[in-house]
């Protein structure tokens, strides 16, 4: 028998191990944890704290409810219900069993079948309808017997006998009662239940001897055993005995037995005493026993307490069937649990296997990652770390860190599901190549595997790159191919700390990444100097809008058929002290990666529409355009942000011309067109620029409100260098425009160097043309100087 001191510390341990699954966010383990302290409320000491188990049982359910174990969940709606009941919510318990059945038979589980079978029907005793009760249980046995439960035949037997007792049917509750005493050598703890069974059959029966014999046998079992929490049972049998007194005749022993129920009646501070059936037989009782002794006045005013008592209980069970009959006709296979496991040993005992399983599971995902089931960052630093300490003299561990290329692409243009798909692929692929090493998912597309022995890391490295490069066949029936860059180092050559070695890995990958896709860098000290400089670079780069190092240059755009100028085209410099003047290509790569194009691009879309607007572009008609980063568009308030650079400007919003590039717009294809019909009503013109470099098709010019198309230089050039009017490159472009001049868009192509290439787009129908040919990007007083624009 589990003993009550030890209730305060299981309670801490249950409450620890939740605080521990709420740390992880493992939604499992906290219900299970929450679970469990509720079966330790209900079964406390003296009764349970009903109240508070119910509360753990909800919180319990909604974490269930968001994972895939629906045992769980049906034995959470079980325990709402069962609570619910004992504290009278009977609508909160009909809707807790009527949803948990319906779980309980998705999961095809007898033991849940056997659980609401089993509570549905004590459902039924409880409220008085007792040969409802009894069909029920019977069928619950049949299941339990078919599934060799033992616990739950035990409890579904002393069920039956007590609704047997209930129906005055006494001597069938002496028959099962007979089934049950061979289980009492395993279950000793029924045996206080088994005596109270009994002794009030036999009562029944008139058999008074047979019953005091019974009734004394359980009381005596109670007083050894020091089971304070049996209040109920000890009351049963305290009436029993007095009830087999008074039929031998002993009216001062049955009263000295009656006060002594009376008195522990009173002392006890179980809720469920109060107004039940168990204290209305002690009122009656007593009055029998004061009529026997010829105190009708005393024995009258007894009987008015009971008969009051027994209205109550009536009105209760009355109410109580109503819901008995809407469950039954709802539900067929529900049970109750609130009396499977009353010993605190073994609800201790599972408590420490679930906290045990919990523990497991909780070490399991700090060391390794949930997607691709290779351990995580923090787990393949120690595993590092641990095999440099033990590197012998002449030994070599090598790092190899793989960096999917262009991986959001993936994610961008097949959903997220696909990426993931191709992260677990990646894994698989990582430990078929490096067999018997150390693999690690390091975060989203970063791996690392970690080499020892004598094999060659650069070959390892290289045979990845090649497995990760054939083709993966997606669950949506795409195909997809990546690259993949790697990078080396090695210890003890390069470093006997593991954070070090692993940020030289680190940065060999990125160099390479930024130099070439596709290929392997060992580590090398100079690696670590470029990245100084870049570091350096970046530094001065926050610095250089409030310096006033930027400048922006501006490229003319004509009307091809008569060579008017329609506007310009913004481009930044940067007048950097040190390095002198950097184009774009030197320091906006880097200001994309650092998120430093946000300000540096909401800087250029102020200082063009300024000057647009001292140049008089309102009132001359001209366009100035200018690039908009992914960042700068995906931005919420890039909208806003354009309104206020016009609004400061005075710029009219028809003379301003935004690119973006098509890669941009296919990021999220929807969100784009918004933005853009966004811009629409503004009155902003926008191009797509680059048309033909990224992955687009012409459907998408289609579908998007573009006022302009940017042909990229490429086309331009393979056009003038395949003569035949019948080549390909030039049906495409001819394709273009008539595609988008059907669609009233205006196209432009830049890159224009020649006068052949002019020549050549005038005759295919080209709108506007911009590049060396016509005009150089020059700084403002220059361009002032010779369009006159001062």
């Amino acid at each position: 028998m589990a003993k009550l001191h030890l209730l305060p510390e299981a309670r801490q341990q249950l409450l620890e191990w939740l605080a521990q699954a709420q740390a992880a966010g493992d939604l499992w383990a906290q219900s299970k944890a929450l679970y469990a302290l509720g079966r330790l409320s209900y079964h406390s000491f003296n009764g349970g704290d009903l109240a508070e188990a119910l509360s753990f049982y909800k919180e319990g359910l909604e974490l269930a409810q968001q994972t895939p174990d629906m045992a769980l969940e049906a034995r959470l709606y079980n325990a709402v219900a069962t609570t619910s009941l004992q504290l009278g919510t009977y609508d909160q318990a009909v809707e807790a069993f009527s949803l948990g059945l319906q779980i309980a038979k998705r999961s095809e589980d007898k033991s849940i079948e056997l659980l609401f079978s089993h509570n549905i029907a004590g459902f039924h005793a409880d409220s008085g309808n007792y040969l409802q009760a009894l069909t029920e249980f019977k069928k619950a046995l049949t299941i339990a017997k078919e599934a060799h439960i033992e616990g739950y035949i035990l409890i579904i037997l002393m069920n039956l006998a007590s609704i047997y007792n209930s129906l005055e049917r006494y001597q069938e509750a002496l028959g099962v009662a007979a089934e049950l005493k061979p289980y009492l050598a395993t279950h000793p703890a029924m045996t206080v239940a088994l005596a109270e069974l009994e002794s009030q059959a036999f009562l029944g029966l008139g058999q008074a001897a047979a019953a005091w014999e019974r009734a004394s046998e359980g009381l005596r079992h109670l007083e050894e055993d020091g089971d304070e929490r049996l209040t109920k049972e000890k009351l049963s049998l305290l009436l029993n005995q007095a009830g087999a007194a008074m039929q031998l005749g002993r009216l001062e022993e049955s009263g000295e037995l009656l006060a002594q129920a009376a008195a522990l009646a009173d002392q006890s501070q179980a809720e469920q005493l109060h107004g039940s059936r168990t204290l209305a037989c002690l009122k009656r009782a007593q009055a029998e026993l004061l009529e026997l002794r010829g105190d009708h006045a005393a024995a009258l005013h007894l009987l008015k307490g009971y008969v009051q008592l027994e209205h109550k209980i009536r009105e209760r069970s009355k109410a109580a069937q109503e819901y008995s009959v809407s469950i039954y006709g709802r539900m067929q296979l529900l049970e109750r649990e609130a009396q499977l496991e009353r010993q605190r040993s073994e609800e201790l005992l599972q408590a420490n296997q679930t906290l045990r399983a919990a523990q497991s599971a909780l070490e399991f995902q700090a060391r390794y990652d949930a997607l691709t089931g290779l351990c995580n960052r923090s787990y393949f630093q120690h595993l590092t770390a641990q095999a440099l300490a033990e590197l012998g003299e002449g030994e070599q561990v090598a790092l190899i860190f793989i960096d999917i290329d262009n991986f959001k692409a993936v994610n961008d243009l097949y959903g997220h599901a696909a990426g993931d798909e191709l992260l677990r692929e990646v894994a698989s692929r990582l430990r078929g190549v490096a067999r018997g090493q150390l693999v690690a998912r390091m975060g989203g597309d970063e791996f690392m595997v970690l080499q020892r022995g004598q094999h060659d890391a650069t070959q390892t490295a290289y045979q990845i790159l090649q497995a990760l490069a054939q083709p993966l066949a997606l669950a949506s029936g795409d195909v997809i191919e990546i690259t993949a860059s790697a990078g080396l180092a090695f210890a003890p050559d390069d470093s006997l700390d593991a954070t070090l070695l692993q940020q030289q890995a680190d940065l060999a990958m990125y160099t390479t990444k930024r130099q070439q896709y596709n290929t392997v860098l060992r580590y090398s000290p100079e690696l670590g100097t470029e990245r100084e400089n870049r570091l350096r670079l970046e530094k001065e780069l926050r610095g250089a809008v409030a310096r006033g190092e930027l400048e922006l240059h501006y490229q003319g755009r004509f009307v091809l058929s008569d060579r008017a100028l329609d506007g310009f085209e913004a481009l930044v410099r940067w007048n950097h002290p040190r390095l002198g003047r950097l184009s774009p290509l030197a320091f906006i790569p880097l200001a994309e990666q650092t998120r430093l194009v946000l300000p540096l691009g909401k800087w250029v879309m102020r200082e063009s529409c300024r000057q647009a607007r001292a140049w008089g572009f309102n009132e001359r008609g001209l366009t100035m355009s200018f690039n908009v980063s992914a960042l700068q568009f995906e931005d919420d308030d890039f909208v806003q942000t354009v309104q206020d650079a016009l609004t400061a400007s005075g710029l009219i919003p028809a003379r301003l011309l935004l690119e973006i590039t098509e890669t941009l717009i296919l990021r999220d294809l929807e969100r784009a067109k918004i933005k853009i019909q966004q811009l629409h009503g503004l009155g902003v013109q926008v191009t797509m620029d680059d048309f033909g470099t990224g992955y687009s098709t012409l459907s998408v010019l289609q579908t998007l409100p573009l006022n302009h198309l940017k042909i990229d230089r490429s086309f331009v050039q393979q056009v003038q260098q395949k003569s035949d009017p019948n080549n390909p490159a030039r049906f495409v472009l001819e394709t273009i425009l008539r595609l988008a001049h059907r669609l009233d868009m205006q196209v432009t192509a830049e890159g224009v160097e020649t006068a052949e290439q002019l020549e050549l787009l005038g005759q295919l129908g080209c709108d506007h043309v911009q590049g060396y040919y016509l005009g150089r990007p020059q700084a403002a007083a220059q361009i002032e100087a010779e369009f006159e624009l001062g």
